[in-house]
């Protein structure tokens, strides 16, 4: 019980950290450092400008066809900034889509950017990182496969997200390592709709504010016999049309070696999930539960990076449901497990077998890196609203510059060291996620397969996930696999061809509504570098969606029912301005 005192404690002092001022001034503090520091560095700029014609031909089955040309105008501007201490990138796009169809002409504007800035108040200890972005995505992960500027825009949502953390980083020395951090965020959506269905209630757009903090501290080598460790998390998510959602976790381990490289430890948790909604506790219902776990663990350690513990753990949990429709006190008795092998230099397996409040849990990461060839395998369970666990994404094995999603414009780097990354790099897993634009909590179990290939001037990569999402605030669960398959040629230094292939698969059951779909994509493209600033594009694409009509949920239903959609592109881009 030691653990849920030290826990309780814990949670008052996030508690401190509701006040918005902090964190923001963290995000203040990065953005004026910035300012003061950018003359002392290297600017690079990319700016540009791209045409695009598309003839497109859709065909929904039983509701309506229609014939359109397009024209989509798109400037962009990205510039990266590199100084001793501060790096800063931003990557800002507008596009202005003209639309002349069978029976109506449309115009319509879209505005995406993304901004990231680290800067090292002191070098190797405390820095800031501010993080952001504004981009369009479908409301409804049923469609999110489909949903573009040219079909069914109708059901795109502004979307914005906006981030800044405080991190303290002590790597582990003779005595003791440590790490800390503050942190806040804001997400938001909007859509333009008739239907007040959609912006009210639990499957409202998002409109949140989150507050979190970290601290975690574990032994070094000079006090063994003695090893320790803790971690320690807190949040509180401020939902604006739901309640607001609240979460403490706190795992630690203490022991000492008993025979060579095998140790026993005690080990530890508490966890407390709840959300507080003013009319449920009105009445007298308390929506938390509550999971603790005690036991005792054998660890082997064969090297610093190759270690097993074993555990064996007795559990209490108590409390109600999130939707506060059902409630639980039991005991339970379990074996956990937790390892991390290093096989070899390129070859890593990690992985952790426990439980928590909702029942049992894992993690599970294996990686394995060849000078041309890389791949992993990811399993992970989170609890959170739907927007925060949109903003974890998976861990990716190309490099792409600017913010490209494309692997046209990505590589396939002999290694990838995340602390030494360039100024606008970042990691690209090309994993489809389809979460949703909401402040719904859920319990998400996701696994993901990604394995690419570089050999001469081809490029191969295929991506698998499946996905489950569990709605804890609502009776809905979601289910979610894809396949994709991307070749990239590089037929000379000016030419390159780029093919696709999407398979993507949805099921979902809300309350006694069923409903599933099957989306099927081949697209292919060939670039062409004309002169050292200005390029040429043409492309193919084929859409297939076929399954049920979409489980209506909040007055959201997305396209109705099968349909086709095909498309011929024609695109010129100009750089001004190249690196």
């Amino acid at each position: 019980m030691g653990i849920k005192a030290q826990a309780n404690n814990f949670s008052l002092a996030a508690g401190a950290i509701r006040l918005s001022l902090l964190s923001k001034t963290a995000i203040s503090t990065g953005l004026l450092v910035a300012c003061s520091t950018a003359l002392s560095g290297e600017l690079k700029f990319d700016v540009g400008i791209e045409n695009t014609y598309v003839k497109q031909e859709v065909d929904a089955t039983g509701n309506y066809a229609d014939s359109s040309e397009n024209i989509i105008i798109t400037p962009y501007l990205g510039f990266t900034y590199t100084a001793r201490d501060l790096e800063a990138s931003l990557l800002a796009e507008h596009n202005h889509v003209r639309r002349s169809l069978d029976d109506a002409d449309s115009t319509n504007n879209y505005t995406n950017f993304t901004y990231n800035t680290h800067y090292d108040i002191i070098r190797n200890l405390l820095y800031v990182n501010v993080r952001g972005s504004q981009q369009y995505n479908s409301l409804n992960n049923q469609t999110f496969s489909v949903d573009d500027f040219l079909l069914n825009s109708e059901d795109l949502t502004e979307s914005n997200y906006h981030s800044g953390a405080l991190v303290l980083n002590l790597p582990t020395g003779n005595y003791f390592g440590t790490s800390a951090s503050l942190s806040y965020s804001s997400s938001s959506s909007k859509r333009e709709s008739n239907n007040d269905s959609v912006t009210s209630g639990i499957f409202s757009n998002s409109d949140n504010e989150t507050y979190g903090a970290q601290w975690s501290l574990n032994s070094g080598d000079d006090i063994r016999p003695i090893s320790f460790y803790w971690d320690a998390t807190a949040q509180l998510s401020k939902r604006n049309s739901l309640g607001d959602y609240k979460s403490n976790y706190i795992s630690g381990s203490i022991g000492t070696i008993v025979y060579r490289d095998l140790s026993l430890n005690l080990l530890g948790s508490y966890e407390t999930n709840e959300v507080e909604d003013t009319d449920l506790n009105a009445q007298g219902i308390d929506s938390k539960r509550e999971f603790q776990s005690y036991g005792i663990g054998l660890r082997w350690q064969a090297s610093t990076d190759r270690y097993i513990q074993v555990g064996f753990n007795k559990s209490k949990t108590t409390g109600d449901s999130l939707d506060n429709t059902s409630s639980v006190d039991e005991e339970d008795e379990y074996i956990s497990l937790d390892t991390s092998w290093q096989f070899s230099p390129r070859t890593i397996l990690s992985a952790a077998f426990y439980r928590r409040f909702f029942g049992d849990s894992a993690n599970v990461m294996l990686s394995h890196n060849l000078r041309s060839w890389r791949s992993r395998v990811s399993y992970r369970e989170d609890v959170n609203t739907n927007t925060q666990l949109s903003q974890i994404s998976e861990l990716g094995l190309f490099v792409c510059d600017n913010g490209a999603a494309d692997l046209a414009e990505c590589t396939l780097p002999d290694s990838i060291d995340l602390s030494n990354l360039d100024a606008g790099q970042i990691v690209v897993p090309f994993v489809e996620t389809g979460f949703e634009l909401n402040d719904n909590l859920i319990l998400r179990k996701s696994l993901s397969i990604q394995s690419s290939i570089t050999r001469r001037r081809t490029t191969v990569s295929i991506v698998g996930t499946h996905s489950k999402n569990e709605n804890l605030e609502a009776s809905r669960i979601t289910e979610t696999q894809s396949l994709r398959f991307s070749t990239l040629f590089d037929i000379s230094q000016r030419s390159k061809l780029l093919f696709n292939a999407n398979y993507t698969e949805n099921e979902q059951t809300f309350s006694e509504q069923f409903g599933a779909n099957i989306v099927k994509e081949a697209s292919v493209s060939f670039t062409r570098q004309m002169t050292r600033r200005f390029y040429a594009s043409l492309g193919l694409r084929y859409l297939n969606r076929d399954g049920d009509e979409n489980v209506n949920i909040g007055g959201i239903s997305g396209i109705i029912g099968p349909l086709t959609d095909r498309r011929i592109s024609v695109s010129i881009e100009y750089k001004f301005s190249k690196e």
